[in-house]
């Protein structure tokens, strides 16, 4: 499966990303955010540890075509 999220932290908004295109933990486990390592679950953006705690990451719709992923701009930006 896929999962799309807006690059924002739902803590002060700031981008998640350590640098480009980096957003896991070291495990891999979490997307993390490099302002101040809240850790969120992939498969839901439920943040799970950090100072946003049981807050959500703002989910962006993809589809799969011909083997390539797309923004679903036809659907909604689910809010959390």
């Amino acid at each position: 499966e896929i999962y799309g999220y807006r690059n924002r932290c739902p803590h002060q908004g700031t981008p998640l990303d350590w640098t480009p295109d980096r957003f896991f933990n070291l495990e891999k486990t979490h997307l993390q955010c490099a302002t101040h390592g809240a850790q969120f679950q992939i498969e839901d953006g439920h943040c799970v540890a950090g100072p946003c705690l049981d807050k959500t990451l703002e989910r962006v719709p993809l589809r799969i075509e011909d083997g390539k992923i797309h923004l679903d701009i036809s659907r909604k930006i689910q809010k959390p």
